[in-house]
């Protein structure tokens, strides 16, 4: 198993209302380095789809050209939501915003089949977005259900379950 590189790791999920948005210019894109670039893990292949798209909004929100957000954001179609704004899975680069529903930018669209349950492909994201968007420091979260630090003899612990494929990323796996 390959670790990941040194990184902050946040673990958080939250829904709620916005702020509003003061006009500062687009954030920097790939190559520019910022101060912080929060990188975002945003696996809504479950039920909690229904507070993906506002929490974008909030990133939108945020207004200083200091923080940049980057995010590879899953959505999939199952008995949690049946009508999802798209399916698959992209990766966007947060710009400010205070128009309803995600405006934010596109950097690439990697399509069906992207297993956001596995350690590798949570590396694979860190690796690249660190490499993509330089910043003087780089924040992880990972976005969706968790269930505990220590593994018990009766249930795993982990992150990131995908519902679509079944899987999620151990606990142990997070390793830095």
């Amino acid at each position: 198993m390959k670790r990941l590189a040194p990184f902050a790791l946040l673990l958080a999920v939250g829904c709620g209302g916005g702020g509003s948005v003061d006009p500062v210019g687009p954030i920097p894109g790939p190559g520019a380095r910022t101060k912080w670039t929060i990188l975002v893990y945003m696996n809504a292949a479950n039920d909690l789809s229904q507070f993906d798209a506002a929490n974008i909004a909030q990133m939108e929100s945020i207004t200083s050209p200091d923080v940049r957000f980057v995010v590879q954001w899953k959505q999939a179609r199952g008995p949690w939501d049946a009508a999802p704004e798209f399916v698959g899975t992209r990766r966007y680069l947060v710009q400010p915003n205070a128009e309803p529903g995600v405006q934010s930018q596109i950097v690439q669209n990697m399509g069906d089949g992207v297993d956001m349950g596995e350690a590798e492909t949570l590396r694979e994201f860190v690796e690249w977005g660190r490499s993509t968007f330089p910043s003087d420091r780089v924040g992880v979260v990972v976005w969706n259900h968790g269930n505990g630090w220590r593994r018990s003899a009766d249930r795993g612990r982990g992150v990131s379950y995908d519902d679509e494929t079944g899987n999620h990323v151990d606990t142990w796996e997070l390793k830095g």
